[in-house]
């Protein structure tokens, strides 16, 4: 079984989803057919009236397989590109599209995004470099409180 976060927040209501099986992640394409706009909300009762044109359910975007489905975004990869057309990301905003991965990827990464405009954190932060922020462990303190203000 794929380890995730305890719960996800709804972008919609802001309440937990606590189940992968009742998330959903949607997005929007733009005229490039990118895509953007990514979404985690409760299936049906948050996705009626905020229905974006694509979406996949939660649990098929956790763990291993689901980082496969996640990267196939950035590219199909050696076995189904084309040698003479190389694949182009099909997102829009790349720092969007590695927030959700993050989102449903990384544990405490959920948890702790709700304390990522603390400035606490910002100075806690600061000078380290691009990736231990998002370390499992740290993001764990930030999810706690450690750095608040």
């Amino acid at each position: 079984m794929p380890t995730y976060p305890c719960a996800w927040f709804c972008d919609v209501c802001g309440e937990q989803v606590t189940n992968p099986e009742e998330g959903f992640v949607s997005w929007r394409a733009d005229q490039n057919n990118q895509a953007h706009g990514f979404m985690i909300v409760h299936k049906i009762k948050c996705d009626d009236d905020h229905r974006q044109p694509a979406g996949q359910a939660l649990r098929d975007l956790l763990g291993p397989e689901g980082l496969t489905r996640l990267v196939s975004f950035l590219s199909v990869g050696p076995l189904q590109a084309d040698v003479d057309h190389p694949t182009c990301p099909s997102v829009a905003n790349i720092d969007e599209f590695v927030d959700l991965i993050r989102r449903v990827q990384i544990p405490s990464y959920e948890e702790a995004r709700r304390h990522f405009a603390n400035a606490g954190v910002h100075h806690a932060m600061s000078g380290s470099n691009e990736y231990f922020p998002y370390l499992p462990k740290t993001l764990k303190q930030i999810a706690d409180g450690e750095f608040d203000d």
